[in-house]
């Protein structure tokens, strides 16, 4: 039999047999197609020497106004900045229970407070009350930026509505009733203002008559001008009474640690926007504990730097400002899923975010899986909707939960487990026109897509799927079974993805099934080619 030549088909084929594909690549390692031919990988180089704590969520890199270029690693035990040197610019916060000690006077809005847990906050601080709190015909709840300092100990925060009594060193948290075999809660708080309907927000854990009350609730009935009622999940065992959080206030503060020493305004030029064009006047002597997360979402607002731990707050850092860490955006949601920065307009998009029921007449903070919320164009500290601000949002209402978010030409894409949803500037009252784009092509996890040139690729739960403005595409692929047959279904939320564009690939990392749930394989994909490799 004569020797005849064969021309090897360029990209990994598994979905055949190796009879069937007797012209194909079966296997391949530490290689990539290109111009039809197969061959090695290039090396790696090491960017910092340095150790990171934790496990590296989140990459960001950016440029600031003095041309230094920058690197955020955001990693489950921290955030540090490569600017050459390391600078740990971790959020801190601080959880105290402090016996209620509020004070008003009558006409005013001013609320002065006294934690004996605190020493030295400042008016970069911001208070979140974890327990409501009822004051002088006031219902506090949410959270606070700190607007004087009034002693070692001592601060007020403006509540929003007048006092309508003089208080001195008072205050109370709710008082919870059961009725032995009810479901009915009834809830005693002072000047409540609340009505059917309204949704209450309780975060501490409180255990009355054998049912644990915490979370979202929705009044039910209004008892009187101090008491409503609520429906627990379950019928009560005995009939009861207990304070929340054993009668005390509970607080969570989010600690901005200020220049040293005290420095001038550091928000210049087109930066120097609400809160954080103002400075600081003092360097905090109080610390808190630096956050832990599971993920991050990074992005820049010129060259002030955004992040978001996963089901946490929004916050910024600017270079140069002599601010340590990363300080909570004060009018930001409190929860959130993640955000990426809008390239239609300059807006933060939220995505899985939170609530403030006080804008309806309620109390307290939840956080919706399902709600899309962004802030005022050119203005990140502005996100309650107003007639005169382009600060909205909308709940997606297919899926359970956003999973992830990317700014892409000319519109916001936000997937949910299920779908991929378009928002499309519109400059009307609703700013952006959300259109569902593609069915049945959510997203695997949230750092699972990536873009090269006008197309987004991502990887969904069965498939891999690109999305260029004409319409969700499904990727044919001839490593499938190699990849979603050994996939590992707890941690898949892992996977990330790349793009390489020297080569035009874009590389996929996910958990085997094999594995210990860390990235142990990936799955490139010449995006000029059609090939594909593993």
């Amino acid at each position: 039999m004569p020797w005849q030549a064969v021309t090897l088909q360029p990209g990994t084929q598994i979905e055949t047999t190796p009879t069937q594909g007797s012209a194909s690549y079966q296997f391949t390692s530490n290689g990539r197609f290109k111009a039809g031919l197969f061959q090695k990988l290039g090396g790696w180089a090491k960017y910092v020497s340095a150790v990171f704590s934790g496990v590296p969520k989140s990459l960001w890199a950016w440029q600031d106004l003095n041309i230094v270029k920058r690197l955020s690693v955001a990693t489950t035990a921290g955030v540090t900045v490569v600017s050459p040197d390391l600078m740990q610019i971790t959020p801190q916060t601080l959880d105290t229970n402090p016996p209620e000690n509020f004070s008003t006077t009558s006409g005013d809005a001013t609320v002065a407070i006294v934690d004996g847990s605190t020493i030295g906050l400042t008016t970069d601080d911001v208070v979140y009350f974890r327990t409501p709190v009822s004051v002088g015909g006031l219902i506090l709840s949410g959270t606070y930026q700190i607007a004087t300092i009034t002693g070692a100990s001592g601060y007020t925060i403006e509540a929003g509505a007048l006092a309508t009594a003089n208080v001195a060193n008072g205050g109370a948290v709710p008082v919870f009733d059961s009725t032995a075999s009810s479901a009915v809660i009834k809830v005693t708080l002072n000047n409540h203002a609340q009505f059917v309907g309204s949704t209450v927000v309780l975060d501490i854990a409180t255990t009355v008559g054998g049912v644990v009350v915490q979370g979202k609730y929705t009044v039910t009935a209004i008892v009187s001008v101090n008491e409503f009622n609520i429906v627990a999940g379950q019928s009560a065992s005995s009939t009861d009474m207990q304070p929340m959080n054993g009668g005390n206030a509970g607080f969570t503060y989010y600690i901005a640690l200020g220049p040293t020493p005290a420095g001038v305004s550091y928000g210049l030029g087109a930066y120097g926007l609400g809160a954080y064009g103002k400075g600081t006047s003092s360097t905090s002597a109080q610390t808190g504990t630096p956050i832990t997360a599971t993920d991050w979402t990074q992005d820049n607002w010129g060259e002030i730097l955004l992040a978001c731990p996963e089901g946490g707050g929004i916050y910024y850092w600017q270079p140069d400002s002599g601010f340590q860490n990363l300080a909570v955006i004060p009018n930001g949601p409190l929860f959130n899923q993640g955000m990426f920065v809008s390239m239609a307009q300059q807006q933060v998009f939220a995505f899985g975010t939170s609530v403030d029921a006080r804008l309806t007449g309620g109390i307290g903070i939840y956080r919706d899986p399902m709600l899309v919320g962004w802030s005022d164009i050119g203005n990140f500290f502005q996100w309650e909707p107003a007639v005169e601000n382009f600060a909205r949002n909308y709940r997606i209402p297919t899926g359970s939960k956003c999973v992830g978010g990317a700014a892409s030409k000319n519109r916001n894409l936000i997937w949910t487990d299920l779908d991929l949803h378009a928002f499309t500037f519109n400059g009307g009252n609703s700013v952006y026109s959300p259109n569902r784009v593609g069915s049945n092509c959510g997203l695997i996890g949230m750092h699972a897509w990536a873009q090269q040139a006008d197309t987004v690729y991502w990887m969904g739960v069965g498939n891999f799927f690109a999305y260029s403005g004409a319409g969700v595409q499904p990727i044919p692929c001839t490593v499938w079974d190699d990849v979603f047959q050994n996939i590992d279904p707890d941690n898949q939320h892992k996977t990330v993805c790349g793009s390489n564009n020297d080569f035009t690939e874009i590389w996929w990392w996910y958990p085997s099934l094999t594995g210990d749930g860390t990235l142990d394989k990936f799955a490139k994909f010449n995006v000029v080619e059609g090939t594909w490799d593993n």
